[in-house]
């Protein structure tokens, strides 16, 4: 068969190499001017992103030249004059040092340039090398004054009308007061104890006020179409993790029709933003100067009957200062949002009803930030638990196990868990505890407070040897409580405390410490019997021992097992949510 002709073999004689195909100059050109318009930026933006990581790249990502940078601007930083632009340059950087994972770095740099320049700007810098110790376990003895520099700030900045100088400055003071050194990698939460007191140099600040005093704007609401299906908008910033099943379940019926918006996909938004950019523009707010909806997030919330905004943090904030929001807004506050800054920065105007998983949190709330009593509905309506596939036979030892669910933080306290264990087993040595979960954090993740705190725990589990047994992370909880008779929650700080709940479900039997964080709000026995709550691992000890020593446990742990299926399982607590998001008249369920 004859082979077909190409303009590269055509005349070529048997055996020749093929001449090769020539590019005409002008399609030569033509995509060099191409190549080359590509790669000019399109916009001011760009041209800002390129010198941004082309910095990166060249200078901070070079230990030599990161070096040299720093040290420059900490001798600049002393030449009279130069100061203030240091500072400035010192801030920047700093950011860019903390992104690139090189928090060292910046420490250094906040550390040399900060005492040296007085003014606001000197006080950014040593706010953020106080906040740098404080995430390594060390409290600086200046925080105090710190706070207090910074209010002032801020209210200096607020007078002018500055919203973007005072809203730095106000983050600044959050970032100190609300840091987890204080609230969650403790033993005692100052907030907790005190909530008034401690926000005492907050509340005298004018700028604080107008972040924290509902803007009592009028809102219309959109009556629903019945003749549709109810239209809900789930969103929040990451975590769907408690709203999953609800979104999975409440999709195949007819009756709604749901989306989902993870605010962090979209541009220009609080998720993007940094927290002190949020403070701005809720001050902006307060001041009526509404702030620009993306487009997609616009379509989405004007598309809603109710918007229901998971987690009280950044995407309650936001959606609380939506202008022209015709959907009903629901938010939910779970636990650790109670000792954020959050809530006293919402417009509670912009919220129609608020949910709190369990009614300590929300009169730790109410004492906290009053304005919530003056916006929305109050209501309690714990999580979504499907308590019937606990309800497995039991294995093993089982009689004599005891679970730690979530082990490996200090809010979880196992040393008090271990102290109760260690009570048992000098009773009868039979007794174990199986640890469900993951290790504690990496090493570099934690504080010198967390640190000292994992190898005590550690210590004391190599001192228990066969009495605990690490169980690792366990998809199936339900199957792996099959082998434990004592659910024990010995939590420093809880919401509803899933665990508890699930393994009283799984006919365990329920010994809860009274949570010292919230215990003053009425902790675990707003939840649960007072019986099953104790105050001391001797008090968990003997409970223990009076529901297993001469008793059946299956039969001591019926009662509070039924209870807890009657109380929290979802066919009872689904319709009040229900109720809720999806009835245009709501309900009452506080």
């Amino acid at each position: 068969m004859d082979q077909p002709t190409t303009p590269s073999t055509r005349g070529a004689s048997p055996g020749a190499l093929p001449i090769p195909h020539r590019e005409p100059v002008a399609a030569k050109v033509a995509k060099a001017v191409k190549r080359r318009a590509t790669s000019v930026p399109r916009s001011p933006g760009e041209v800002r992103e390129r010198a941004l990581r082309a910095l990166d790249r060249r200078v901070l990502d070079v230990p030599r030249r990161r070096d040299a940078l720093i040290s420059g601007t900490i001798a600049a930083s002393r030449v009279p004059g130069a100061g203030q632009a240091a500072a400035t340059g010192a801030a920047w950087v700093g950011e860019r040092l903390t992104r690139r994972k090189a928090p060292t770095s910046a420490y250094r740099l906040y550390a040399g340039v900060g005492p040296s320049v007085p003014g606001s700007r000197g006080l950014v810098l040593r706010v953020r090398k106080a906040v740098a110790d404080l995430s390594a376990g060390t409290l600086p003895p200046d925080t105090a004054e710190l706070v207090r520099l910074s209010v002032a700030e801020a209210d200096g900045a607020y007078n002018r009308r500055d919203h973007d100088a005072a809203g730095g400055h106000l983050q600044d003071a959050f970032d100190l007061l609300f840091h987890r050194y204080f609230h969650f990698e403790g033993l005692a939460s100052p907030y907790a104890q005190d909530p008034v007191g401690y926000l005492a140099p907050l509340r005298v600040s004018k700028a604080f006020q107008a972040l924290s005093t509902p803007t009592e704007r009028t809102r219309t609401h959109a009556e629903p179409d019945i003749s549709r299906p109810h239209r809900l908008l789930v969103t929040t910033v990451s975590n769907f993790n408690f709203a999953r099943g609800i979104i999975d379940e409440w999709s195949q019926r007819d009756d709604v029709e749901i989306r989902t918006l993870d605010l962090r996909t979209v541009p220009k938004g609080p998720w993007e933003a940094t927290p002190r950019k949020l403070v701005a523009n809720r001050l902006r707010q307060a001041d009526g100067i509404p702030f620009t909806v993306p487009a997609e997030v616009r379509e989405d919330f004007d598309w809603a009957d109710t918007v229901f905004t998971e987690w009280g943090h950044r995407a309650m904030v936001w959606t609380s200062m939506l202008p022209d929001l015709r959907a009903r807004t629901v938010s939910r506050i779970h636990s650790y949002e109670a000792f954020t800054q959050f809530p006293h920065m919402t417009d509670w105007s912009g919220i129609d009803d608020l949910v709190f998983v369990a009614e300590h949190i929300r009169n730790l709330t109410q004492v906290g930030t009053p304005a919530v009593d003056s916006g929305p509905t109050l209501h309690v309506i714990p999580n979504r638990n499907v308590l019937g596939d606990y309800a497995r036979p039991k294995r093993g030892s089982w009689e004599r196990t005891i679970a730690l669910v979530g082990w490996a933080q200090m809010v979880k306290d196992p040393l008090w868990a271990l102290d109760v264990l260690e009570i048992l087993r000098n009773h009868d040595d039979r007794w174990q505890m199986r640890l469900f979960g993951s290790e504690f954090a990496p090493v570099e993740q934690l504080t010198a407070t967390a640190r000292d705190y994992r190898d005590q725990v550690t210590q004391r589990i190599e001192d228990l040897g066969p009495g605990v047994r690490k169980m690792g992370y366990s998809k199936d909880v339900g199957h792996a409580l099959r082998r434990v008779g004592v659910i024990l929650s010995s939590s420093l700080r809880e919401g509803t405390h899933e665990a508890a709940i699930q393994g009283a479900a799984s006919g365990a039997l329920p010994v809860i410490r009274n949570w010292p964080f919230v215990a003053a709000y009425g902790g675990p026995r707003t939840m649960f019997p007072d019986s099953w709550v104790v105050e001391t691992p001797e008090e968990a000890a003997q409970r223990i021992i009076e529901h297993t020593d001469g008793i059946s446990l299956e039969e001591s742990a019926r009662e509070s097992t039924e209870w807890t299926r009657a109380t929290y399982d979802w066919s009872v607590v689904g319709p009040k949510l229900e109720h809720l998001l999806l009835r245009p008249e709501g309900t009452t369920t506080a």
